[in-house]
């Protein structure tokens, strides 16, 4: 599967945060309007409903979760594969520190709107 690669510059511990957190999908992913679900922060077998800037309202299952790392989910009434998303540490270059990281997303999930 394709996949956007993007440097964000703020510590990985921090942008894992805000990717597993249902309530932060609105603000960084363009697919997402609103999010149904048990909790508000995603683990394996979640399952909840997303509901796209057009109105649609699919379901969702979390498929796989790597804290700190990376995490799948599935909207099992499309036909699209799983989602992966992951997060790295990146060293900047000046200091020799972690405050920045890479960021993987399936092409469709890309923010459009600035770093998550």
């Amino acid at each position: 599967m394709h996949k956007v690669d993007r440097i964000v510059e703020a510590p990985a511990g921090i942008v894992w945060r805000i990717l597993i957190d249902t309530r932060e999908w609105p603000i960084w992913g363009p697919s997402v309007r609103a999010v149904v679900a048990p909790s508000h922060l995603i683990g394996p077998g979640m399952r909840g409903r997303i509901q796209t800037p057009v109105g649609l309202r699919l379901p969702f299952e979390i498929t796989r979760r790597e804290p700190e790392h990376a995490w799948s989910g599935r909207l099992p009434a499309s036909r699209m594969p799983s989602r992966n998303l992951g997060v790295r540490p990146a060293l900047t270059a000046d200091d020799g520190d972690f405050d920045r990281c890479d960021v993987s997303y399936p092409p469709a999930e890309a923010p459009a709107r600035g770093p998550p």
